[in-house]
């Protein structure tokens, strides 16, 4: 049997996706959570292997890596909590896997970063995130880093609080003046899984797109038209946003929006490299595709077909 794969950040949705299919693919998986009982979801998967640990811990990370053929590093976190900051979970936390991975003599390593990290980003989720990939790409790995837009699927947090709004409100504001590119959860996961074993990935930053690129109000009309709701849609002023978004910070346990956040709502979070299709030689799905093809379902289980 092959070595496994370890994996962190197992238990997201994106994860779940690349350990359901690199099962499918002959692969087994060595999961680190933070608490294996707790994690049914993954049970059913015969190819899962839990160790129980975090990667703020790095003195353990190298012994639960023992036996692993490579590294797939998904950890990251979209707001910062008083617990777990930006810098701690993505920088710290990525150089705590990365230096586990060469003690543990594992070469392999593949790392989910964001669209829009870099050097002289706008908030602290970017920065944090470029420089983990610095850290990566200079840790002496056989890395490929993965740069995704927003990643929709039945378990995401982005397009799903869309749908719920857009079904609740007549009344829809646009917040933020950028542009996304979104791609297919279950299309990351194919990416991922073969950068296992594909050459042309291998010491390569890849950015991921689903290949069409909407505004924030256009993908608030798609969705509309999707599921054949009539709503009002309208921009909404920044210098309103603003305070709506600090409101929301202090005044939500789990906020919606948050000033970083919006200012990554107001840059292009699109691929603007060399195309993935052009490397993994296969066609995205689309979001419109993915929104029809979920409310087709969903009538049906209304109708009872």
């Amino acid at each position: 049997m092959n070595k496994p794969i370890f994996i962190t950040g197992a238990t997201g949705y994106v994860g779940k996706s690349i350990i359901k299919a690199g099962v499918q693919n002959g692969y087994s998986f060595k999961c680190l959570v933070r608490n294996p009982a707790n994690e049914i979801s993954l049970w059913k998967f015969s190819g899962c292997e839990f160790v129980n640990g975090d990667i703020t811990n790095k003195e353990e990370l190298p012994e639960k890596m023992s036996g692993c053929s490579a590294v797939i590093h998904l950890v990251g976190i979209i707001a910062e909590t008083d617990t777990a900051s930006f810098e701690d979970i993505h920088y710290r936390g990525t150089k705590n896997v990365v230096d586990a991975a060469k003690s543990a003599g594992i070469k392999r390593f593949i790392h989910m970063s964001a669209l829009g990290a870099r050097e002289n980003g706008k908030t602290a989720y970017h920065v944090s995130k470029w420089k983990a990939e610095e850290y990566v790409r200079m840790s002496g790995l056989n890395y490929t880093i993965f740069k995704p837009s927003v990643i929709f699927g039945r378990e995401d947090n982005f397009i799903n609080l869309f749908i719920k709004i857009i079904k609740l409100s007549p009344v829809i504001p646009a917040i933020g003046s950028g542009s996304l590119e979104p791609i297919w959860v279950e299309d990351v996961t194919t990416c991922f899984i073969s950068a296992l074993q594909n050459p042309l990935t291998e010491m390569k930053t890849i950015e991921l797109g689903g290949g069409k690129v909407y505004r924030h109000p256009e993908l608030i009309k798609l969705i509309c038209k999707s599921f054949n709701l009539r709503r009002m849609v309208f921009q909404m002023p920044h210098f309103l946003a603003k305070p709506a978004a600090f409101f929301s910070e202090i005044a939500i346990t789990e906020s919606l929006l948050t000033r970083d956040q919006l200012i990554m709502l107001n840059e292009s979070n699109i691929v603007r490299n060399e195309r993935p299709e052009n490397i993994f030689r296969f066609s995205f799905r689309s979001l419109q595709d993915y929104l029809e093809k979920l409310n087709h379902e969903k009538t049906l289980t209304k109708e009872g077909r």
